[in-house]
């Protein structure tokens, strides 16, 4: 079991959690996690993006993304209080939103592959 011992803050964002291991009374141990950074972000945003495959290939569509698409994902959600569920929050905006509107508006028809890309601030979805 784990609890929660403390908290260290830094410019008013969580910097660190220091969570005590209480497995036996005989020995505690410290653990120290350090703060997501924006590469964290990125990298999560990734894995939440890579979970949208498997739908997309049961309704036999091909999906894919870039490592910039991720990474201004990660840039969108990073800072929010939150923490991680900004990320999802993001893609479920800029990703699955869109993906739902076009799977509805080619409904007879739907494409064969889907990208997400980043052009500037832009999230972009292509597909063929």
């Amino acid at each position: 079991m784990f609890r929660l011992w403390g908290k260290i803050w830094k410019n008013n964002r969580m910097a660190a959690d220091t969570v005590i291991c209480d497995d036996s009374p005989d020995t505690r141990t410290h653990k120290v996690f350090r703060a997501l950074d924006e590469n964290d972000y990125a990298r999560i945003a990734g894995l939440l993006l890579d979970e949208i495959k498997g739908p997309m290939q049961e309704k036999g569509i091909l999906f894919g993304y870039d490592e910039d698409a991720a990474r201004l994902i990660a840039r969108k959600s990073f800072g929010d209080r939150s923490g991680g569920r900004a990320i999802r929050r993001t893609i479920r905006r800029e990703v699955e939103d869109r993906i739902a509107e076009l799977l509805v508006k080619r409904a007879g028809d739907p494409p064969a592959m889907l990208k997400v890309t980043a052009e500037g601030d832009e999230i972009r979805l292509t597909y063929a």
